[in-house]
């Protein structure tokens, strides 16, 4: 055995190894752990030489592999205006000021993480609102779930939405009464409308957000992530870019295991070509699975359900496809051979990525890499034995609870959350 470097005794060491659940002390050389046990056995392992570390009865766990998150998004909101702490509208508007005043030279405003039922008045801000902060130039503010955004008159000005507008398809304009005038809220695919116009970070911009944001996710005892970064043809090629260069260079302190948002055929069909290819340096990043999403937020009413929302009786959420194109973008990644994890939040939507998932292993019975559902958050049971048949896997976010425990019997009715945020009967 290699001599230890470093010796933590006098803690709780959590395992996870049935042979050894626990254990008081541990010693590591470099990143390899040698050894658990008592505070004595570790004790005679360790050298005049190697750093101890005196844990004062605090616990020591395994790194957290987390199953889904937005690693650059969470980097470009440390890099905007920080709106999770935003509890009215008001405040909203003030840290919109403020970021402003402080920041006088960005082209474009760009805020994350508002949540209008942290709000007293539980409404959402409308182009009018975010005019008090600037009307020179455009502000955008996304939503925390990321599937609604509000604009100001001067970002919709430069989308060119107005009035007469189609909405988007999978995606729509929020109106007022008098003459369809938008009100600046965006909805799904509506959002590019406005966020395509925004100004790509540069290399070295990205470099820096994602190098911020892993240290971020390391520091909170996170060693892996499955993050939704790469998004689409266009800057697949520079993100990719970067992030292989962060790996070569061993700047990344988190395994992370890039998920690619291709909503064609043909940018499916680019990221088989790059994977295949090869390319990553080392362990530190992995190409991961096609990323697609059914559906939007609970949160933003756009989760496809098979009823009316209880809360707005007049919408039942919003499909981002129709069956027949999710079918064929699902059965050509099973040709590839390619994993496919497809966000899914209300039941209507798990219903449509169940058939196209079922339809692809029908047609492709040789797919062997494990289907995926993410979130898979408002079901029915019938849904959960369909999975286990197929063999699919739910990622699923403990985080959304806290945030939708208050509202979710209102917005979809208690009778059906029997089988909402349904773990233990997943497992079981």
């Amino acid at each position: 055995m290699n001599k230890p470097t470093k010796v933590f005794y006098n803690g709780t060491i959590i395992t996870l190894d049935p042979a050894l659940p626990q254990g008081e002390a541990m010693a590591v050389a470099g990143d390899k752990i040698l050894a658990v046990g008592t505070n004595e056995d570790i004790s005679s392992l360790a050298g005049p030489g190697a750093e101890t570390n005196d844990l004062a009865g605090r616990v020591i766990v395994p790194g957290f592999n987390d199953s889904h998150m937005h690693l650059l998004n969470w980097g470009l909101g440390l890099s905007g205006v920080d709106l999770t702490k935003a509890r009215s509208v008001p405040e909203l508007i003030r840290l919109g000021q403020e970021f402003l005043a402080e920041h006088p030279r960005r082209e474009w405003l760009v805020g994350r993480g508002w949540n209008e039922e942290n709000f007293g008045e539980k409404v959402s801000p409308t182009k009018a609102d975010l005019d008090q902060i600037s009307r020179s130039r455009p502000v955008v503010f996304i939503r925390a779930c990321g599937h609604i955004c509000t604009a100001n008159s001067k970002a919709l000005e430069k989308a060119g939405i107005t009035q007469d507008t189609a909405n988007p398809p999978g995606g729509s304009i929020d109106r007022s009464g008098r003459g369809g005038e938008p009100t600046g809220i965006l909805r799904e695919n509506a959002i590019a409308l406005v966020t395509k116009l925004i100004p790509s970070p540069t290399k070295t911009d990205l470099r820096e957000i994602i190098r911020q944001a892993s240290r971020s996710a390391a520091a909170l005892g996170l060693t892996t992530v499955q993050s939704n970064d790469l998004n689409g043809a266009g800057s697949f090629d520079t993100e990719l870019a970067v992030y292989r260069k962060l790996a070569a260079e061993n700047e990344l302190p988190i395994r992370i295991n890039l998920q690619a948002t291709m909503p064609t055929i043909q940018d499916i069909a680019a990221y088989l070509k790059v994977r295949k290819e090869g390319q990553v340096p080392n362990s530190y990043l992995t190409l991961g699975p096609l990323k697609l999403y059914a559906d939007g937020s609970l949160g933003g009413r756009t989760a496809a359900l098979t009823y009316p929302y209880k809360d707005e009786p007049g919408t039942c959420g919003m499909p981002l496809y129709e069956q027949a194109q999710l079918d064929e973008l699902v059965g050509f990644a099973a040709r590839g051979n390619l994993q496919v994890a497809v966000h899914a939040i209300g039941d209507l939507a798990l219903d449509m990525i169940l058939l196209s998932f079922e339809r692809a292993k029908e047609k492709r019975p040789q797919w062997s890499a494990r289907p995926r559902v993410v979130h898979c958050q408002i079901a029915r049971r019938q849904q959960f034995l369909k999975m286990s048949q197929l063999g699919i896997v739910a990622d699923i976010q403990p985080i959304f609870v806290p945030t939708d425990l208050h509202f979710v019997e209102e917005r979809i009715g208690r009778e059906n959350t029997a089988y909402a945020y349904a773990w233990r009967t997943m497992l079981q």
